[in-house]
């Protein structure tokens, strides 16, 4: 059974050579009768409540972490920063959760 190549170039021709065009005018008027719509399921409308207020919250806390970076960071520029020996011993050696220092 011999089976014949098909090449690119003959394949956009076939179609191009059996296509029809529409007119600009026919596709305005198609375009302008109708109208999508789109129904959200409430399981997909929670979801995006969520989203929301997850994306609002994180924001609220990125600009909270800000500050308290730079409050840290002039604290040690300054020299003033201090760290708990047994909260850093715990952290490095995993027997606590890194302290939050709030």
């Amino acid at each position: 059974m011999k089976i014949n190549p098909l090449y690119q170039s003959d394949i956009v021709s076939r179609y191009t050579s059996g296509a029809t065009s529409i007119s600009p005018k026919t596709e305005t008027s198609r375009t302008a009768m109708s109208s999508d719509s789109v129904e959200l399921s409430s399981g997909a409308q929670n979801y995006a409540q969520l989203l929301h207020q997850a994306r609002s919250a994180m924001s609220t806390s990125e600009s909270a972490e800000s500050a308290r970076a730079d409050e840290i960071a002039k604290q040690i520029s300054g020299g003033t920063y201090q760290v708990s020996d047994d909260d850093l011993m715990g952290a490095l050696t995993g027997k606590s959760a890194l302290p939050k220092y709030c």
